[in-house]
Order: structure tokens, then sequence, then C-alpha cells
């Protein structure tokens, strides 16, 4: 079985955990400061002056039901269940997965003998057999789970189709060559290296 896909990475959630946890870090210290420089002995009005506590605190304190009506908060509401889609997809991403140890790829079982190969092995063949095509750029192989899965990067991205055809064989012939022929192959372009040409 061949599956063949095209994904161009971009991991917007990636961007966004560290940006938020900066920005986090940023309040707290900047706060903290304040907090600080009235431990010192600063006057309460200057440091209400810099950083705004004292008057939202009032402010938050003068708010009573009749100044909240149902559109506010409906979009309180709303501004919640965003909140908590997004902070909980951002947590998800950042919980530890358990991942299996890799063993052994096995090439035959019969009683009494075993003949196996490792799978960074069965990863060099298959990177080595696509790093001498003029079509691929980088290559990167990784077994998991009896399959092989092959990102690659292309030189030119009007010949995908055939670099990710000519990506499958060399992959294929090399996996056959080490006698791994049911091992199914995965590949993914997730880059194009095209030069642009002035």
């Amino acid at each position: 079985m061949i599956r063949q896909r095209i994904r161009l990475d971009v991991r917007t959630l990636a961007v966004v955990a560290p940006a938020l946890a900066v920005l986090t870090g940023l309040v707290l210290a900047w706060y903290g400061l304040m907090v600080l420089l009235l431990v010192f002995g600063t006057d309460p009005d200057v440091v209400n002056a810099i950083s705004g506590y004292r008057t939202a605190y009032e402010r938050a304190l003068d708010i009573g039901t009749a100044d909240v009506d149902g559109l506010t908060r409906l979009w309180i509401a709303l501004g919640g269940i965003v909140a908590f889609l997004v902070l909980g997809a951002l947590a998800l991403r950042e919980l530890p997965r358990v991942r299996l140890t890799r063993g052994p790829v096995a090439l035959s079982e019969a009683p009494g003998e075993r003949v196996s190969v490792e799978p960074r092995a069965v990863e060099r063949a298959v990177e080595g057999a696509l790093a001498s095509s003029p079509d691929v750029v980088e290559a990167t192989a990784r077994v998991d789970r009896g399959r092989v899965v092959v990102t690659i990067g292309a030189r030119r991205v009007d010949s995908l189709r055939d670099t990710l055809e000519r990506a499958q064989r060399a992959a294929l012939e090399s996996l056959e060559r080490h006698g791994l022929t049911d091992m199914p192959v995965d590949v993914t372009v997730s880059s194009v290296h095209q030069r642009k040409v002035r």
C-alpha cells in the first residue's frame, strides 16, 4: 500500500503558545514590579498612575447587574467559548505523548530463528536511495508502526507529482533490495526549494 500526500506544514498553534506564554510572563513581571514598589514605600498614587491597578479595581467594583445587558452577556459568553477552545487546544498540544520504544523490524521468523533489522538501518537505506534523486533536496525517513514515513523537500513546484512518484519508486526499490517488500510507504512533500529566476 502506497500513499502520497502534499502538505505544507504551517504550525500556527506552535507559534501562538509561546507568544501567549511570553505575554503572560511579561504581565506577571510588570505587576510583580508594581507590588515591589508598593512594598518599598512608593506612593500608591504614583504606582496607580503607572499601572492603573487601583483604577481598574475601582471600576470593577462599580459594575452592577444593571450595567450588564443581554448583548454584553452574549459577547462575554462567546469570548469565554473561544478562549476555552483556543486555550484547550493549546493545552492538549503541550501534553506529553507516550510513544512506544521502537524495536527491530522482523525480516523473517522461523521456529528458533529470527532475522531482524534495526529501524534506523531501514531509514538510512531509504534516505540514501532518495539522496541521489535530482528532484529531492532533502529527505527524512522514519519507521513508524510497521510503515516507512518519508518526508521530502522538492526542488520544483511544477513537477511535484513526478517527484512523488520517483521518490516512492526509489524508496520501494530500496526496501525490496533489503527484503522489506511488505512495509507500506507514505511520502509527504513538506517544502519546496525552488529558486526564483530574475
